[in-house]
């Protein structure tokens, strides 16, 4: 089955499945269906494994970490104002980028199953 969606990242970065392109690869907000709602494609075969969370926390981390320590360093405010800030923003953050590499990683072992399964 190929996708719809050219390049696989525009289906990443919108939640979408995959295979067709269109919404219903979640069944929650992080948690990747059994199959697809709108194409029926197993989902469930593919496993992400821990990579999803090295990447939020990579990503996400170093991101918040430099720009707490920039705003430290310039505005110099109450320690509230970073809890109130960085705790939602690395919460958001983190879910944002599981989505999305979760999404990458199945789109990246479907191509993978395609083009081993191809004979040509």
């Amino acid at each position: 089955m190929t996708s719809k969606i050219n390049p696989k990242w525009k289906a990443a970065f919108l939640a979408r499945c995959p295979a067709c392109g269109k919404p219903g690869a979640f069944q929650n907000i992080i948690k990747i269906a059994d199959h697809c709602k709108s194409c029926g494609v197993e989902l469930k075969n593919y496993e992400t494994a821990d990579g999803p969370a090295f990447f939020a926390i990579s990503i996400i981390g170093t991101l918040v970490g430099f720009a707490a320590g920039i705003i430290e360093v310039i505005y110099s405010p109450p320690l509230w104002v970073h809890l109130a800030l960085w705790i939602p923003i690395t919460f958001v953050g983190s879910i944002i980028v599981i989505r999305i590499t979760k999404t990458l990683m199945i789109a990246h072992q479907m191509d993978l199953k395609n083009r081993k399964s191809y004979k040509g």
